[in-house]
């Protein structure tokens, strides 16, 4: 901007200087001329010029002062040697503006000439000073600049220790489950939850249909659309490791996968997964696919595959399934084409994050008995979900008891709390090999609240036995 207007200034001096060499001075009558250029006009422009000059020259310094005053600025001697060059500067002009009144006074004069004097001093004192310090100043420059890459890191290893608490907050242990246990079934108040079989009243809606199950978890998402409801789980990455080292091109069914939270950090983690991703509501699938895409990474959605499925009811297209005696050259068969142009042919894992429980009892045995189809052999189950006894369990009020360990929210979504016996008998029963299963327990502080809460969760990992095929 200020070369710019420096540009137009010496385009406007050079227009005025060419317009007055039209004017022929030497032949006219500069007494009698009353015109622009006149001798008498110049003076006066010349005046009203040096008088500007002077009241921005005495404004300047007065703004400098305010600036070194309030400011902790090094080289303030540079600065007050600048104040004094700017104002001795526009006392010159002053005193050059009363010149223009006939022969000047001999005090004038020597004014002016006391005041021309000091200005070349301290402007010879000015120049003289700043070379030694142009290396510094610009060391000044080099050191703001390195700070800020600095700040800069630092913000990056910040964030990284946030993203690794929040990883490891999820994976350890801060209090065992059997003390939980004691003090939880010694509680009367919570009496209710180990009732064998619900009130009447609360158990007629244990009867909803599939489709009520899958419009209720819709309006769930519909409602947890925006904001941070849902946070992208890395914890996932550090419980299960082989989400990392598996090799290239290994495919991942995550079911129930909502808005992409667990997703999203494998697509990240590991570039060259295949994920798969189902849900019973297409409107939640349309949601999972908006946030990976707003990632701007082209290769999350080549690599991110949707299709919507509710397995607890139709159980997974053909398409998906592994076939144990199945040609590679068949794959390409009209039969088992998918939307994602030919026979998936099996996954090597199945993620089932928070799902599970959000199905009634009666369908888990066959939606685990789904899964352990759909895995090629030798795959793994990779399972989180809520545990006996969590904070969620005992919050609920005994009319929202709809089973025994299964209850029902007020907007129509299930949720059913896990012991390590009920997991290990739905896998196992299902065909499955355990490979790791427990209670993660951790101490979750809400600070606004000043309350301490404990959660509860099954971690597990199952796998499909190697089997040849006869």
């Amino acid at each position: 901007m200020e070369t710019h207007l420096l540009l137009l200034l010496l385009l406007c001096y050079l227009i005025l200087c060419a317009s007055a060499t039209d004017v022929e001075f030497d032949n006219c009558n500069c007494d009698d001329e009353e015109g622009i250029w006149s001798i008498h006009s110049i003076l006066v422009g010349q005046k009203v010029s040096d008088f500007f000059i002077a009241v921005a020259y005495f404004s300047i310094p007065i703004e400098l002062l305010y600036f070194v005053s309030r400011s902790n600025v090094p080289f303030k001697l540079l600065f007050l040697q600048f104040i004094a060059f700017i104002v001795l500067c526009g006392l010159t002009h002053l005193l050059n503006a009363y010149s223009y009144h006939g022969p000047p006074s001999f005090q004038l004069l020597l004014s002016l000439t006391v005041a021309k004097f000091l200005t070349a001093l301290v402007s010879c004192a000015t120049a003289l000073t700043l070379p030694p310090l142009i290396p510094l100043l610009l060391k000044i420059k080099v050191r703001e600049l390195f700070l800020r890459q600095n700040v800069m890191e630092l913000g990056q290893e910040v964030g990284m220790m946030k993203k690794q608490k929040e990883a490891t907050e999820y994976f350890c242990n801060d209090f065992e489950w059997e003390q939980l246990r004691s003090e939880v079934e010694s509680n009367p108040s919570y009496g209710y939850h180990f009732e064998s079989e619900p009130s009447s009243s609360s158990s007629s809606s244990q009867s909803q249909s599939p489709q009520s199950d899958v419009k209720a978890w819709n309006q769930f998402h519909l409602r947890h659309a925006s904001g941070k409801f849902f946070k992208e789980r890395r914890y996932l990455l550090k419980e299960f490791p082989e989400l990392l080292t598996c090799p290239p091109n290994s495919k991942l069914l995550e079911v129930g996968c909502g808005n992409g939270s667990t997703a999203l950090p494998i697509l990240r983690a590991n570039k060259e997964v295949i994920v798969y991703a189902c849900d019973c509501s297409v409107e939640t699938l349309e949601r999972a696919k908006e946030i990976i895409s707003a990632t701007s990474v082209s290769s999350f959605k080549q690599r991110f595959r949707t299709f919507c499925c509710d397995i607890s009811t139709h159980g997974f297209p053909n398409w998906l399934t592994w076939n144990p005696c199945q040609d590679k050259s068949l794959h390409k068969h009209s039969c088992c084409l998918s939307e994602f142009d030919g026979c998936v042919g099996g996954v090597d894992f199945v993620t089932l994050i928070f799902t599970l429980s959000a199905i009634p009892l009666e369908r888990m045995a066959r939606f685990i008995k789904e899964c352990f189809i759909v895995l090629k052999p030798g795959g793994k189950v990779l399972f989180r979900d809520y545990g006996l006894y969590d904070m969620t369990m005992l919050r609920f009020e005994p009319d929202k008891r709809v089973g025994f360990r299964e209850y029902m929210r007020s907007d129509g979504t299930r949720s059913y709390f896990f012991s390590l016996d009920t997991v290990r008998n739905l896998f196992l029963g299902a065909g499955f090999t355990e490979l790791e299963l427990d209670y993660c327990c951790i101490k979750s502080v809400n600070r606004r609240k000043g309350k301490c809460m404990q959660r509860v969760w099954v971690h597990g990992k199952f796998q499909k036995p190697a089997l040849s095929c006869q």
